[in-house]
């Protein structure tokens, strides 16, 4: 069975960003580009999540609905994270604060999804391995120093890799 193509769409933004005396807010809009380059079978995909951190620290995870892919299909998927972090106890929550001030910062964004592919035409479905995917060094501007959107930087929104077994 082929591996899929995993991307973050540069359409992706920090859609908000908020610094209060007592924590940070943000909401990052992820969209997730994921291709099945296989030619003969659908893929279903099930129990799949979305994590987000900041250097090595886990800032938020999502949910993903699951769905089903046709063949030689590319689907977005889309994963909002609503960030509330204590500045007083956070460090990714002071390291955001620090990166505002500059103007941009970076994040990392995982995805892992359990997999079944779809064998003929009696809708028999085989399970397949579990896929796990990181995605590195994802630049984003803050809002209020311009368009809130992804930096796309020598196709750095294209930095996913696929780890194996759960490892990336």
């Amino acid at each position: 069975m082929m591996i899929p193509d995993v991307r973050i769409d540069p359409a992706s933004s920090l859609y908000s960003f908020n610094v209060t005396s007592s924590r940070v807010d943000s909401t990052w809009n992820i969209l997730i580009s994921v291709k099945n380059p296989n030619k003969h079978f659908l893929v279903k995909y099930n129990n799949i999540e979305a994590t987000m951190y900041y250097s090595n620290e886990l800032l938020s995870r999502v949910s993903i609905h699951p769905f089903i892919q046709e063949t030689n299909n590319r689907t977005i998927l889309r994963a909002l994270f609503n960030l509330t972090l204590p500045r007083a106890n956070s460090w990714a929550a002071r390291c955001l604060e620090s990166d505002y001030a500059r103007g941009e910062t970076s994040i990392n964004v995982n995805l892992q999804a359990g997999r079944r592919f779809g064998v003929g035409s009696l809708n028999w479905w085989i399970r397949g391995l579990d896929i796990y995917f990181s995605c590195t060094d994802l630049v984003f501007i803050f809002p209020s120093h311009g368009e809130a959107k992804i930096s796309v930087i020598d196709d750095a929104w294209n930095n996913c890799e696929m780890g194996l077994f759960g490892y990336v």
